[in-house]
């Protein structure tokens, strides 16, 4: 038998640690911010992220799903396996599904906090993406355009599965039961296995819970969904070893299923993106190893000088980042040998490779340089570097 963490304790965390509210009307078990009856008092656990709004949608589509391209989503993806500290990471998809797994940090409460809270991240000082942006995004790949509909009337959402001991994951790979924990002194132990509804309510497997008209009591996460989950993580783990590989002893999932011609938008740009991934691998801070349905990105490797300003420097004052936690890095990458350099600018076939890159290439920055900048402080449009 496969325990689980318990979703209410864990809201019940995030009302009391995080949103500090103690509101007597307060309904845990309900997802909605506010009763739809205007007569009613009750709210309901999405008040504590969006607060008290009517029209979360309207919120949603100018917040939590205003955040990227579709296909910028396994680039999203990927910066946050790096942000756990992970050395592994591999997604599959088809027209139906998307998975991805990492052997990054086990999630913590701040993490998950993160995840549920718009604009919110944990991270600090050195990071690549943040939370908020890399997971916000999988919720734009639900249901039509940018899935608000799916989200708001059909309880649509990424499930989650996040472990620190290897046994978790056989357990959960082999098909054992899941059951949730009811013990909160041994919850922290288990395995997290939640689905996010309306982009910030997470729901344990099998939990009833109240519903938008606040009346309603349902279940949205159920053994359907899960047997999806676990077959599509079968077919995607069948060339990776689990044991030796990759050192999976923790890690996360990340499963939805995939809207109405969502697959396209990801899979049309997908050999630009498994070549941009191939240089992002000098400008990583823990990957390793990198997966993309079951076709590993090797490194190209260039050499590089690389330059960092301290926060508290003269150069860092003058050049005015928006982040002013962390120091500024750069670096200028380059092949030694001259005639490779035609693999970034092909003058010839007229075949240029992006030259800009905050981590990951500024798909649009194709200079016919031949040569490679990257800075953590670049300001970019996920395609562009903005003035």
């Amino acid at each position: 038998m496969l325990f689980t963490r318990n979703a209410k304790f864990f809201r019940e965390y995030f009302a009391k640690e995080v949103a500090r509210d103690r509101d007597r009307d307060l309904d845990l078990n309900f997802i909605a911010p506010m009763h739809p009856d205007k007569k009613r008092f009750e709210k309901g656990f999405a008040k504590l992220v969006y607060a008290n709004r009517d029209d979360v949608g309207k919120f949603l589509r100018t917040t939590a799903l205003n955040v990227a391209a579709d296909q910028q989503a396994i680039y999203e993806l990927i910066q946050n396996a790096d942000d756990c500290n992970s050395t592994f990471f591999s997604v599959s998809y088809n027209e139906k599904y998307l998975l991805c797994i990492n052997n990054g940090n086990y999630f913590s409460e701040s993490n998950m906090s993160a995840i549920i809270n718009v604009g919110a991240s944990d991270k600090e000082g050195e990071d690549i993406g943040t939370f908020g942006i890399g997971f916000k995004i999988l919720h734009r790949l639900v249901g039509k355009d940018d899935g608000l509909d799916a989200i708001v009337d059909e309880y649509a959402g990424p499930t989650i599965f996040s472990w620190n001991k290897f046994f978790q994951l056989e357990k959960f790979i082999s098909g054992e039961e899941v059951k949730v924990g009811y013990d909160k002194e041994k919850d922290k132990e288990n395995a997290w296995l939640v689905k996010i509804l309306y982009t910030c309510f997470p729901t344990s497997l099998g939990e009833k819970i109240r519903l938008r008209d606040y009346e309603t009591q349902a279940v949205k996460f159920d053994e359907t969904e899960l047997t999806e989950m676990r077959d599509f993580l079968k077919m995607s783990l069948q060339n990776v070893n689990l044991h030796e590989t990759n050192n999976l002893k923790n890690g996360s999932i990340f499963f939805l299923k995939l809207g109405e011609g969502k697959f396209k938008f990801i899979d049309e740009g997908i050999d630009n993106l498994k070549s941009g991934i191939s240089y992002s691998f000098n400008f990583l801070n823990s990957l390793k190893k990198i997966y993309i349905n079951g076709e590993e990105i090797r490194k190209q490797n260039v050499q590089s000088y690389s330059k960092e300003y301290d926060k508290d420097s003269v150069e860092f004052a003058e050049i005015k980042p928006r982040n002013k936690e962390r120091n500024i890095k750069f670096s200028f990458a380059f092949y030694e040998d001259y005639k490779r350099s035609e693999n970034i600018a092909n003058t010839k076939t007229e075949k240029y490779l992006p030259n800009l890159y905050n981590f990951f290439s500024m798909d649009e920055e194709k200079n016919g340089f031949r040569f490679l900048v990257h800075c953590n402080s670049f300001d970019m449009n996920n395609v562009k570097c903005t003035p």
